[in-house]
C-alpha cells in the first residue's frame, strides 16, 4: 500500500481527511522507545504499586490474569488494526470506518474528554501528596493546605505548569516522559522485587506441628487490585498504536503492532 505524504496528495475512496493531511504536516520524530515509554507512563502511575498490598500474594495471581486476558489481547487487537489502518486518528478512524461519521466522532469525543478531566484529577493527587509530606517529620503541619483557596493555587499551578510543558518543542516533551518512564521502570522494579522478598520470607516461616502457619503470622486478606487503568489502557494504547504508524522510524506496517506489543510487556 502507497503511503500519503503530501497533503495535496488526492484523496482516497473512504478516505478521512484526518489520515491524508496528517502524515504531510506532523513530523515523525519518534521512535520506538518513545512509543514504549508513552504506553507505559499514560497507563501506569508509581503511586499505584502501593495498593496493591493489601491483597497480598493473591496481587501477583491477578497481576497475571490481567495481563493474559487484557494487555495481550488488547495489544493484538490494537495492533491489527493498526496495520489494516495505519493512519492518523485511531479510535476516531477505527470507529468511522465501521459504523459511520457519528460514531466515529462519539467515540473520538469521549476519548478526548476524559483527558480534561485526569487533569484536574492528577492536580489533586498533588496536592494529596504535598499534604501528606508536610504532616510528617520535621514539618509536622497540623492540617496542611486546608483551606480550599490554598488547594485552587496548587492545583491551577499544576495546570499551568502542564500547559507549559504542552507548548515546547516535541522531543524536548518526549525527552522528558522518557525519563519519567526510567523512574516508573525503577519504582515499579524496586516494589516487584520487594514483593518477591516478602513472597520468599513468608515461605520460610516456621509451621506449627499440624502443618499450618503459626497464629503470630499475619494473614491478608485477598482483594481484586488491578494496577492500571482498563479504561485508559485500552483509550491510549488505540490512539498511540494508530499514531506509531506515523510517527516510528520502523515501516509503518509494522511499528504500531511491535509498539503494541511491547507496550504490553512492558506494562
Amino acid at each position: 500500500m502507497a503511503t500519503i505524504t503530501g497533503v495535496s496528495a488526492p484523496a482516497k475512496s473512504g478516505e478521512l481527511l484526518s489520515e491524508r493531511i496528517a502524515p504531510g504536516i506532523l513530523p515523525k520524530v519518534l521512535g520506538r522507545f518513545d512509543m514504549i515509554a508513552i504506553f507505559v507512563a499514560i497507563v501506569l502511575f508509581a503511586v499505584q504499586g502501593s495498593v496493591v498490598q493489601p491483597a497480598g500474594a493473591a496481587a501477583f495471581v491477578y497481576w497475571i490474569l490481567g495481563f493474559v486476558t487484557f494487555l495481550i489481547p488488547g495489544a493484538i487487537v490494537t495492533g491489527q488494526l493498526g496495520l489494516m489502518f495505519p493512519g492518523e486518528g485511531s479510535i476516531y478512524v477505527w470507529t468511522n470506518k465501521a459504523l459511520g461519521s457519528f460514531w466515529g466522532f462519539f467515540a473520538g469525543f469521549c476519548a478526548w474528554w476524559p483527558g480534561t478531566l485526569v487533569m484536574v484529577a492528577t492536580a489533586v493527587l498533588v496536592v494529596n501528596l504535598l499534604q501528606f509530606f508536610m504532616s510528617l517529620p520535621p514539618f509536622n503541619v497540623v492540617n496542611p493546605l486546608g483551606a480550599l483557596w490554598q488547594q485552587g493555587i496548587i492545583i491551577l499551578a499544576v495546570i499551568w505548569f502542564s500547559s507549559g510543558l504542552s507548548i515546547l518543542r516535541f522531543r524536548v516533551t518526549q525527552n522528558l516522559v522518557n525519563g519519567v518512564f526510567v523512574i516508573y521502570g525503577a519504582a515499579i522494579l524496586t516494589v516487584g522485587l520487594a514483593g518477591l522478598a516478602w513472597l520468599l520470607a513468608a515461605i520460610r516461616r516456621p509451621t506449627t506441628s499440624r502443618g499450618t502457619r503459626s497464629a503470630s503470622t499475619p494473614v491478608t486478606q485477598p482483594s481484586m487490585v488491578w494496577s492500571s487503568s482498563p479504561c485508559s489502557a485500552s483509550r491510549f494504547r488505540s490512539t498511540w498504536a494508530s499514531r506509531s504508524a506515523i510517527e516510528g522510524r520502523s515501516p509503518a506496517t509494522w511499528c504500531g503492532a511491535r509498539s503494541s506489543l511491547w507496550s504490553a510487556i512492558s506494562s
